[in-house]
Parts: structure tokens; C-alpha cells; sequence
């Protein structure tokens, strides 16, 4: 779809816009959203300025499903990446189709295809969502660095919402990964008066580390808590081991904790 977007806006005397343009903008949001995402990014966004502006708030991209098939590919990936991409693109298609050919692997290609193609139209994709995000589908395609890049963006949100609740006394991230020292604590001062906290960082798989790691004794996530939630009752945590350090912070600067994974 060639030419720059054309403005909603006709000038008196000029052309009527098109019928869909004076739709409200609600409905127009209820309509697009029936299309899938690469659909949205790769044609529809490009229709026309009001379809654009809809296309980029982020209630649009609260549920992301990639279509992984062949079909998909094969049809918007011109749409979507720049010429010489495209053209670089076809050759490393062609050579590993070639490739798998030879040694009957032909699932290497569709799976080089997939990600090739769909990382970055995902990637956008989390980006327009702003933290809103609460249902994505990456089945097949799904890498430890999109992982990570996803969970990145979901981390940026939860250090800038949690400043908006001073006054908030529970919060538990239990499917949430990735959850850093500085998460926490930027939650632990931002929430002092958590009463009931839960996270986990048995998920983190960061591209250059090993899935299978030893869990380490780490102290430092329980020295931030314990020294800015004096009034934690609850507290459960997996994927991290404290020393009798990290247990004797707890019980000096939180005497109201009640539960305690030891």
C-alpha cells in the first residue's frame, strides 16, 4: 500500500471523505480489533489518519494473538519489512528452503520464517500496548529475547503504576517474570505500606544466560524489603534463597510478619 496517509479532514469543495471516516470512534475501534495484529499493523493502520491514530492507543493491543501460518507470512511480510530487508529476507528464505530441502527438515524454514517475521511486528505490537498488555499469544515463534523484550516492557509499566498507589497494602505478581532488584525496590518505595507482598524470580531467562542455573543465595532482594516495608504481614517469594542475614533483616525491621518462606 503505497503513498503517504491521506488526511480525514477534506477541504471545503474537495472530494467527500470516505463513508468509513465519520464512523464514531468507538465503533471504528470495535471493527479493527476483529482484525488480527499483523492485519492492523501491516494494512490497516495505513488506511487513513483516523484508522492510524485508533490503531496506536493502547486499549487496541491489551490482547495480542500472533497468527503463526504460513499463509500469514507468505501474505503481509512485503507489507512489513523495508525493501532491501525484503530483499535479503527472500534470499536467506530461498537458501534455507534449499537447505531444508536437502536434508528434509522442511520445519526449519517455517520456523525461520516465523520469527524473522513476526519479532518485530510483536515487538511493535507490546510497544503501542504502553503496559496495558494482559493477554498475549506467541505460540511457535516464542524466543527468550522476545521473552525478555516483553516482559521489559511490562517492568517499565509496573515501576510507573506502582508510584501512582502510595497507599497500596497488597500486591502479588505470581505469573509475572523477570522481576528485578530494581523492581522491587522501586515497589518497596513507592508501596511502604504493603501489608501482603508476592513475586517470583524462578522465571528470569535472560538471552545470555542458561535456563537451567543454579539458584544462588541472594540476599539483596530481602535487605530492600525488609529496610522500606515495616508493615508487611505476608511475604512469599520463590527462585531466590536468603542467608540467615537476609532472614534476621525480616525479623528486625518487620515484627508484624506473620508468614515467612523460610
Amino acid at each position: 500500500m503505497a503513498g503517504a496517509l491521506k488526511d480525514n479532514n477534506p477541504t471545503a469543495g474537495g472530494p467527500s471523505s470516505a463513508p468509513w471516516i465519520n464512523l464514531p470512534r468507538e465503533l471504528t475501534a470495535n471493527i479493527l480489533r476483529r482484525l488480527g495484529p499483523v492485519e492492523i499493523l501491516s494494512t490497516a493502520r495505513k488506511v487513513c489518519t483516523t484508522w492510524r491514530s485508533v490503531c496506536s492507543e493502547p486499549s487496541m493491543w491489551r490482547v495480542i494473538h500472533m497468527e503463526s501460518s504460513c499463509e500469514v507470512i507468505l501474505k503481509f511480510r512485503s507489507h512489513i519489512l523495508p525493501a532491501h530487508e525484503y530483499e535479503e529476507f527472500e534470499r536467506s528464505r530461498r537458501r534455507k528452503l534449499s537447505e531444508a530441502r536437502q536434508h528434509e527438515e522442511r520445519d526449519s524454514i517455517f520456523q525461520f520464517e516465523q520469527c524473522r517475521f513476526h519479532h518485530p511486528l510483536c515487538c511493535r505490537a507490546v510497544d503501542l500496548s504502553q503496559g496495558e498488555l494482559i493477554d498475549i499469544n506467541i505460540d511457535y515463534f516464542g524466543t527468550d529475547p522476545l521473552l525478555y523484550y516483553i516482559s521489559q516492557r511490562g517492568r517499565e509499566a509496573l515501576t510507573a503504576a506502582v508510584k501512582k498507589f502510595p497507599d497500596l497494602e497488597e500486591l502479588h505478581l505470581v505469573f509475572m517474570a523477570f522481576i528485578s532488584l530494581e523492581d522491587v525496590e522501586a515497589i518497596s518505595i513507592s508501596c511502604p505500606k504493603l501489608k501482603s507482598f508476592t513475586f517470583s524470580v524462578t522465571n528470569i531467562i535472560r538471552p545470555w544466560e542458561s535456563r537451567h542455573s543454579i539458584v544462588k543465595i541472594d540476599d539483596s532482594y530481602a535487605l530492600r524489603i525488609a529496610k522500606n516495608m515495616p508493615n508487611l504481614r505476608y511475604l512469599c517469594f520463590s527462585g531466590i534463597r536468603l542467608s540467615n542475614e537476609g532472614r534476621k533483616a525480616f525479623f528486625d525491621n518487620c515484627p508484624n510478619l506473620d508468614s515467612f518462606p523460610l
